[in-house]
């Protein structure tokens, strides 16, 4: 579950997300910064309680330790988080 903006309450947040995975590239002789992706796995997202957060509707930034609670509801439908 998560808690509220600490300053204005609201409840829309933008987190930093970290991305994990592989790819296959193929850099062009020429152009050292330039280069194809030829294979690719699929990638896999999470946050930690380290990542970054902001709220969308104030200028408070924090972290998802600052928003999250120890609380976990008995039973959870889709929405419920934020409704």
């Amino acid at each position: 579950m998560f808690k509220p903006c600490p300053k204005c309450g609201g409840r829309e947040f933008r987190v930093q997300v970290t991305f994990s995975g592989s790819i296959c590239i193929l850099v062009d002789p020429e152009d050292p910064e330039a280069y194809d992706v030829t294979d690719s796995e699929p990638t896999d997202s999470a946050w930690e309680d380290l990542s970054f957060v902001d709220c969308r509707d104030c200028d408070w930034s924090g972290t998802m330790a600052d928003i999250e609670t120890d609380t976990i509801p008995a039973a959870m439908e889709p929405g419920d988080a934020f409704a």
